[in-house]
């Protein structure tokens, strides 16, 4: 076999990289960047996790921003101790951080704008910003009223930029490769969503191999997971995604580009939901004892939709077992207390508030004679312009299989869901194997829109990036998920090989910690600010920016040390190197062909004269 420049392996291939393009850089600026405010040089700490990309892309920044003249460390950390370090609103979290997200899958983004509100906890908010415009805007996004959303988030993304509590760099592009001598009919990409390895192909491609051959499909990935794990974990996974999106169900699925009468990949496809209805009610409310006006989204389930165990339980799905799965199994906070997605009964003594105050909605069953039927009722109506995106990616479990476990977060249950694919055995190192669910309503033969082809299938675990690209140029495997840019020439060249290249709807960022150490507060101690008895007055002491910037305190809350600091990076330099120019620029987290994306928001494009301009017209100076 002729030499692959591909063998060496990614991590290795990127920081070679990174040091051979920089070796004309010091690293060292010859005068430092002093602060008009404390009169004393700047010094910040510029971490990254240990991924290989995140590592190439910090090395390049702090060494452009070291030979600006702003003095900077560069640490790194595990990626999973780097994330606890970033939600710590008590530890302070990380001081400058190069870090990547992908942002929701509905079309207004709400989720990632958690990472500008959540001034109380820290949680989503590694940036630890606050400003009362965006507190207001926000829940707009959510709550039923005159306003359209779009205008909202084109308002939101005005006041966050103008903010500048990160520096938007980069969305890196998706790439997949997979063969085509065997299978045909592959879905490269989910319709503007990305979660990892999409099911669409694995169940909607078609045989085209030998009529005796086995139809198997085999997906290389470059690592394992364990599938007994929390569903918040999984889910950041390559494995454990797919894993949950082909064994269980949401109570949605998505739309595809394309797809007929619709080119909006956000709009409400059946899954385990067939469709819904809402409407405004009065409803008895537990917690405070009386009738209440209320909102209620009313759904209903499909019906006839077996358990992977049916031949030994005998039941299917039905409304319980999605009441219990949102009360029990989703739930991070307590797994015994009704759905409000925020704080339960006993609400916030610390905080001074109460479970009325905090009550958000709860799930019913109207009809017990009905089990197709659930109502999810809504103290405080939200828009009905779109339907939550969560739907889509929160697998509905057993309750027979679940009920009684002491962790019900964990998607166990002897892998028992109601999806595509059944679990067979997993072989630490080697494989994970499933097997075709002849049951599921989703095949052509059910009456559901998937071919079905796929028998038998395997996530094949391979043990470096190398091994990875040979298996399926070797046609071991028929389908990896992002490899890396240098082996795209190499794949390209094989005739049963096709290449695919979208825009990702991930992005990079830098992120600027905003965060002053409260006095009232001993550093480490505690989970969050809702520990201590804070209140509003407490702002100024401990504040997260906002109204209450101190550069004094803090040197990133000077805005224009933030704004020079992103024209100091050469982020196109960035995109060539790192990701071989797979890559855009961004400057929102909202997608630029989004209706909802502000196309007004400023470009930070590289340009270091004007970012030492700007510093000594501020006051800044170096030496």
């Amino acid at each position: 076999m002729k030499s692959k420049k591909w063998l060496i392996s990614l991590g290795l291939a990127v920081v070679l990289v990174v040091a051979l393009a920089l070796t004309a850089c010091t690293g060292d600026g010859e005068e430092w960047l002093h602060s008009p405010y404390t009169n004393e040089k700047i010094e910040l700490t510029l971490t990254s996790d240990t991924t290989a990309i995140f590592y190439g892309w910090s090395q390049m920044v702090w060494e452009q921003l070291r030979d600006f003249g702003i003095d900077v460390t560069l640490t790194t950390m595990e990626p999973g101790a780097m994330t606890s370090a970033l939600y710590d609103p008590v530890g302070g979290g990380l001081e400058l951080f190069i870090s990547g997200d992908h942002p929701a899958n509905d079309p207004y983004s709400r989720w990632i704008w958690w990472y500008g509100l959540d001034q109380w906890y820290g949680e989503w908010n590694p940036t630890y910003y606050y400003n009362p415009d965006f507190e207001e805007l926000f829940p707009l996004l959510y709550w039923q009223g005159e306003q359209n959303l779009t205008d909202v988030l084109m308002e939101i993304q005005e006041v966050y930029h103008g903010d500048m509590p990160c520096y938007m760099m980069m969305r890196p592009n998706s790439i997949v490769a997979y063969r085509t001598n065997e299978w045909e009919g592959w879905y490269e990409q989910m319709g503007g969503v990305v979660l990892w390895n999409n099911p669409f192909s694995i169940l909607g491609v078609e045989w085209v191999g030998p009529e005796e051959g086995d139809r198997v499909l085999n997906i290389g990935f470059p690592d394992e997971t364990s599938l007994d794990a929390n569903i918040i974990q999984l889910m950041a996974t390559e494995i454990g995604c797919l894993y949950s999106m082909i064994c269980y169900e949401p109570m949605s699925t998505y739309a595809r580009v394309g797809e007929e009468n619709t080119e909006d990949p956000y709009v409400f496809k059946p899954g385990l939901i067939t469709d819904y209805e809402v409407f405004d009610d009065e409803r008895y409310c537990d917690i405070r004892g009386h009738n209440v006006s209320v909102q209620v989204w009313r759904l209903h389930v499909r019906e006839g939709v077996k358990w992977h165990d049916y031949d030994t339980s005998g039941k299917n799905v039905t409304a319980e077992d999605i009441k219990w799965t949102l009360e029990n199994h989703s739930s991070e906070w307590e797994y015994d207390k009704p759905v409000t997605w925020k704080l339960y009964w006993e609400g916030d003594e610390a905080a001074n508030i109460s479970a009325e105050e905090y009550l958000e909605w709860w799930i019913e069953i109207p009809d017990e004679e009905d089990p197709y039927t659930i109502d999810f009722v809504h103290d405080m109506p939200i828009t009905e312009d779109t339907f939550p995106s969560w739907w889509t990616w929160e697998p509905i479990v057993p309750k027979h299989k679940f009920e009684g476990s002491e962790y019900p977060q964990e998607l166990t249950g002897d892998h028992i869901g109601s999806g595509a694919f059944k679990f067979v055995s997993y072989e630490t190192g080697i494989d994970y194997r499933f097997v075709r669910n002849d049951d599921w309503w989703g095949w052509e033969e059910n009456g559901g829109e998937y071919v079905g082809d796929v028998e038998e299938l395997f996530f094949n675990i391979r043990p470096d990036t190398g091994a990875w690209l040979m298996a399926l140029e070797g046609g071991d495997d028929d389908w990896i998920q992002s490899p890396p840019p240098d082996a795209l020439p190499d794949l390209e060249d094989n005739p049963d090989i096709q290449v695919y290249v979208a825009e990702g709807i991930g992005i990079y960022y830098l992120g600027f910690n905003h965060f002053v150490q409260p006095e009232v507060i001993e550093p480490g101690v505690g989970k969050g600010f809702r520990d201590y008895d804070l209140d509003e007055d407490d702002y100024p002491v401990w504040g997260y920016g906002g109204p209450y910037y101190d550069p004094e305190k803090n040197p990133l809350h000077d805005k224009v040390l933030r704004e020079a600091i992103a024209y100091a990076i050469n982020v196109t330099a960035m995109i060539d190197l790192v990701n071989d120019g797979y890559g855009e620029l961004a400057n929102s987290w909202v997608y630029s062909d989004s209706p909802a994306y502000n196309d007004d928001l400023e470009w930070y494009l590289f340009d270091d004269v004007k970012a030492r301009n700007m510093l000594e017209d501020a006051g800044y100076w170096w030496e």
